[in-house]
């Protein structure tokens, strides 16, 4: 009995930490940046799916960067969490993280950006701080490559 017990403990414990860390991992539209020596990417994905790693070789998936976005659901219709083609700068001591929110299926989009000093979760939401509401003028077609003038404006920090 107690041999049983102790190959069903290994046997789950093993599992656990063998997710824990993966050596090959797939994603889409990854982005990866580098805070002392940690390596990030932040990719396509529910609330935008982050890896974490110390070598570049082993990864460690974490936490989510966004639980919900309650403006995201207010500006397009039908938005699920799904955010998608993330992209991370480093400027003036402040992390920006741009990404992209639609619902499929539609001609709706916006562009946000969360910020923070430092890629320790949560990121502050910025709602307005390049939100941009795009249409397509051809109901349901990509927009592609869209070139339009706009003005910028920061607006007031949202809880994240």
């Amino acid at each position: 009995m107690h041999k049983r017990l102790f190959i069903l403990f290994i046997l789950f414990t093993g599992k656990i930490f063998a997710q824990e860390y993966q050596k090959n991992i797939s994603v889409h539209d990854p982005v990866i940046i580098k805070q002392d020596s940690v390596y990030y990417i932040f990719c396509t994905g529910r609330g935008i799916s982050v890896f974490s790693s110390v070598n570049m070789k082993e990864w460690k998936r974490e936490k989510s960067v966004f639980d919900t976005l309650p403006w995201a659901v207010q500006a397009v219709s039908g938005f699920k969490n799904h955010i998608w083609a993330p992209d991370i700068s480093f400027y003036k001591g402040q992390y920006y993280l741009y990404y992209s929110i639609s619902a499929f299926g539609k001609n709706t989009s916006c562009i946000g950006v969360a910020t923070n000093k430092t890629l320790i979760l949560p990121l502050r939401i910025l709602n307005g701080s390049i939100m941009v509401k795009l249409f397509s003028p051809i109901p349901a077609k990509p927009i592609g490559m869209l070139l339009i003038p706009i003005s910028l404006q920061i607006k007031k920090e949202m809880p994240g």
